[in-house]
């Protein structure tokens, strides 16, 4: 074979593995006709070796049946989304005596949730429940807003022993705002518990149902 038929040769080879990888790029959608997310070009290297690259990446591999097995790796490829822009919230605890923060999350409902979850996680009274007045309220648009109240139950506190099983000996039980007052005191530690079935807060008057109250005992 002469010089003239061999470059006639390699010529049409090249035309054959274009073909083949132009018939492979336009299925997968990565050519610009198609106009996918990912666009790729490619070029023919010595020793049989293709190059194939897109906006933000460029592979060499050491055949044509090596690149077109590697094209279904291509799609999609590029760079990651924007992620989503969401609004910020601002949380007063107590009109913000209590504490204040920002989030930022989907929406008033979820900034609330938030709030609740982030309103329990503070330090509170170890003996009687808290109501902690929780106002959220968008950063940008103030008048998105939303104003409640969580109310926060004291853990029972640890007996002597170092655990929460307490010894109760009930002292006295009477009847209080239409429902039942309990008193007692666990012989181990000392500590005193009082429980109200209908209870009147302190701070605004209102009835709360199911309150429990602790109070140190003399080993506390």
């Amino acid at each position: 074979m002469d010089a003239n038929e061999q470059t006639k040769s390699e010529t049409d080879n090249h035309a054959k593995d274009r073909a083949e990888l132009d018939t492979e790029i336009q299925r997968l959608g990565l050519d610009e006709e198609t106009a996918g997310p990912t666009t790729v070009a490619y070029e023919f290297l010595a020793g049989g070796r293709v190059r194939i690259w897109d906006d933000w990446d460029s592979k060499v591999y050491a055949s044509l049946d090596e690149a077109v097995a590697a094209l279904p790796d291509w799609v999609g490829d590029g760079p990651d989304p924007p992620l989503p822009s969401y609004p910020a919230y601002r949380v007063l605890l107590d009109g913000g005596s209590g504490g204040e923060a920002t989030t930022v999350t989907t929406d008033l409902d979820a900034a609330c949730g938030w709030a609740e979850k982030w309103a329990r996680g503070g330090e509170w009274d170890p003996y009687r429940p808290t109501w902690v007045r929780v106002r959220v309220e968008a950063v940008d648009d103030p008048e998105e807003c939303e104003d409640f109240e969580v109310r926060i139950d004291p853990p029972t506190p640890e007996c002597a022993d170092g655990t929460r099983t307490h010894d109760w000996a009930e002292i006295s039980e009477e009847s209080l705002h239409g429902g039942v007052h309990s008193a007692s005191r666990c012989r181990l530690c000392g500590l005193g518990r009082d429980r109200y079935s209908l209870y009147q807060r302190p701070d605004c008057g209102a009835i709360a149902e199911d309150v429990v109250m602790y109070e140190a005992g003399e080993d506390e």
